[in-house]
């Protein structure tokens, strides 16, 4: 029988899919997104703090998901 969540009355994999389908993204590939979206703004404005560990980790998940460098995206936004 699967696991049953109080808050969504769907199992995880079940609500998983459902997002998936509405979206056609993960969930947690979603709150990345809107995370990033916002360092992207910080950057163009002042220093990020968006949850991620350090510098070394914001770079790493920057360069993955928006496929620049913190440094290259504040340069094109002031230039």
């Amino acid at each position: 029988m699967p696991e049953v969540r109080p808050g969504a009355g769907v199992s995880h994999n079940r609500l998983t899919r459902l997002f998936r389908a509405a979206t056609g993204d993960t969930a947690v590939g979603c709150v990345r997104r809107r995370g990033l979206g916002r360092a992207r703004h910080l950057l163009c404005v002042s220093t990020p703090s968006v949850g991620i560990p350090g510098p070394h980790a914001f770079g790493t998940v920057c360069r993955r998901e928006l496929r620049a460098s913190s440094r290259a995206l504040r340069a094109a936004a002031t230039a």
